[in-house]
């Protein structure tokens, strides 16, 4: 039996709406009674080497998601938070700061960058001083 948490960290991904509900979904499952849920939206912004390569429509595509990630949060969580920075550093110095006792992510298609940098999930898992939960669309 899954023993439920009692504060439990949610990045949201806005480029992946449809992932990221799910994982609220999840997550609203593995809460106790009376438990919060934090959202975090982490925009990360393309290293200085990338620049170069990205077209001005998307560079204008990742300034609406960011201006979309500020105003798209869930109703209901005990707090919504955007911040700048790498996804895995920025969920694992929250998860700490909050003193989660689990974080639930949602897995999402690796894209170019994660290609490059590794998963984020994987660097969260490994580093985590909590539980972790991944979770893919479709298989909860």
């Amino acid at each position: 039996k899954v023993m439920p948490f009692s504060k439990i960290l949610l990045p949201m991904a806005p480029e992946e709406p449809d992932a990221s509900m799910h994982a609220l979904e999840v997550a609203r499952e593995l809460l106790r009674e009376g438990g919060e849920i934090h959202t975090l939206t982490v925009l990360e912004v393309p290293p200085g080497y990338l620049k170069g390569y990205l077209t001005d429509a998307q560079i204008t595509e990742l300034a609406e998601k960011h201006r979309e990630a500020r105003r798209e949060t869930p109703n209901g969580m005990a707090s919504n938070k955007v911040v700048k920075g790498h996804p895995a550093q920025a969920i694992l110095e929250e998860a700490e700061a909050l003193g989660a006792d689990c974080i639930v992510l949602a897995a999402h298609s690796p894209g170019a960058q994660s290609f490059l940098l590794g998963s984020t999930s994987a660097r969260v898992v490994r580093r985590a001083n909590c539980s972790v939960m991944v979770v893919r669309q479709g298989t909860i």
